[in-house]
């Protein structure tokens, strides 16, 4: 019998079977048919590839304006999707299983499905444990348009088995997903269109950021925001898509259709009814310190319906297999958890947006910083962006947005600002290399510094004289 099994061999799945394995327990990782998950195979390891595929030649087709002169930009897919695929196979490495049985767990390939609260079937073969943590992660979730599934369309995993770049490609969806595939299969040399149901791209952002990155998106490519798709029909090799917006319905042709509506948890086919374990269609539901229903079984990562994020599920599998391998109930309740979108430029969040804010009816101060006042990004022609910072009347921050180069390093900082508990003028005290991206956060503090802080203080004295 095992100490620990985990099912799911990803982010979440990989994190807690190399916690267990290290402190002695007898673990067993199952996962369908390889380790590494979405993130590697499918989402954050191919995504970043293309992106920086997509990103050389952007800079290549801008070289005149640094005073370089290149000639015509071609792209070569086939080669492109090389780069993809090696860096997958480079990454996931580190995730084979004979990396992971060096780590002291033994490993198991098929699909997992619960005989009781502690017995699973693997495959055809039938294994035992004590605990079990379950790690199953998500997939795409298909919005039900007429015509969708006859005509055929790309997921997540569709997309990085293309052998021939589309010439024009409709993207559903413009969360994270669809405005980063969408720039870099756009700047890769499709003609793209970004059919968007809300007002804005990203909704969750900062809508002031997410505004000014609709705009430089649309630079490149076509969003129509605030309209639906209503259904899809396929003539040969050809697609028609029919949008409506404004009442008015719009019929655009496509080569290919990318569906990026977001993510649904993957529970089906675990017959955990056998083990206890209540589930519905936002996930499994777990307590506070990620226990499921049955006593002995945890689950963590996308499969409980919580945020998609693969750091958010490493950091709950260190919980949950706390909680599974020793005595004692740690509660998960991390509230600091950045996101970045990795468009170009970049978006960047942690904690609450200035709407989140003021919709809880906290009294905030807001403060801004343009990246066309930053010395390093007018050195390098990137001066595309904000950054705006939240906090209360003290000085203490509430949530961060950073639109602009590199923004998801340098968000960052400002994690770590609110996880110390460090107010915004206290970061105008610390000293930043001159001159880097990062220094847009300082001026941020000074920025507070300048309206609260000594430096108000100062001209109010100095204008009594």
């Amino acid at each position: 019998m095992y100490d620990l099994a985990v099912i799911g061999g990803g982010s979440a799945g990989l994190t807690a079977a190399t916690i267990a394995g290290r402190v002695g327990a007898r673990v067993l990782l199952a996962d369908r048919e390889s380790f590494g998950g979405d993130c590697l195979h499918h989402g954050c390891v191919p995504s970043k590839a293309l992106i920086k595929c997509a990103r050389v030649a952007n800079t290549a087709r801008r070289a005149s304006e640094f005073g370089v002169s290149i000639g015509d930009v071609s792209v070569d897919f086939e080669a492109v999707m090389a780069h993809v695929n090696g860096a997958i196979a480079t990454v996931g490495a580190g995730d084979s299983p004979e990396a992971i049985r060096a780590k002291g767990v033994d490993v198991a390939f098929g699909g997992a499905r619960f005989l009781s609260s502690t017995r699973i079937v693997v495959g055809d073969v039938e294994y035992e444990a004590k605990r079990i943590i379950i790690c199953t992660g998500s997939t795409a979730a298909i919005p039900p348009v007429e015509g969708l599934e006859e005509t055929g369309y790309l997921d997540n995993v569709a997309l990085f088995s293309l052998k021939r770049r589309p010439d024009r490609l409709l993207i559903i969806g413009g969360g994270p997903i669809g405005c980063e595939m969408g720039q870099a299969m756009s700047r890769l040399g499709s003609e793209v269109v970004i059919v968007q149901g809300r007002d804005l791209i990203l909704p969750r952002e900062d809508r002031d950021l997410a505004a000014m990155l609709q705009e430089e998106l649309g630079k490149e490519l076509e969003i129509i925001a605030d309209a639906m798709v209503v259904s899809v029909e396929r003539d040969g090799d050809l697609r028609r898509v029919f949008v409506e917006k404004d009442g008015e319905r719009r019929e655009i042709e496509c080569d290919e259709i990318l569906v990026a509506t977001g993510r649904r948890p993957v529970v089906e086919g675990l017959d955990l009814e056998n083990a206890g374990v209540e589930f519905d269609e936002r996930g499994i539901r777990v307590d506070a310190s990620l226990r499921t229903t049955a006593p002995n079984i945890w689950a963590c990562g996308d499969c409980v319906g919580d945020l998609q994020f693969t750091h958010f599920a490493e950091a709950q599998a260190r919980t949950a297999a706390r909680n599974a391998l020793f005595i004692g109930s740690s509660v998960f309740k991390e509230k600091v958890v950045p996101r970045v979108t990795f468009t170009d430029p970049e978006l960047a969040h942690v904690g609450l947006t200035e709407e989140q804010a003021r919709e809880r009816g906290l009294e905030v101060e807001v403060y801004k910083f343009g990246y066309d006042e930053l010395d390093r990004a007018v050195c390098e022609g990137e001066t595309a962006g904000s950054a705006k910072v939240v906090c209360d009347r003290k000085g203490n921050i509430l949530g961060a947005s950073i639109l602009g180069h590199v923004a998801g390093e340098a968000i960052s900082e400002m994690v770590i600002a609110m996880k110390a508990g460090i107010r915004l003028q206290k970061l105008t005290g610390y000293i930043h290399a001159y001159p880097t991206m990062n220094r847009i956060v300082r001026r941020l503090g000074d920025r507070r510094f300048l309206d609260k802080g000594i430096g108000g203080f100062t001209r109010k004295v100095l204008g009594r004289f």
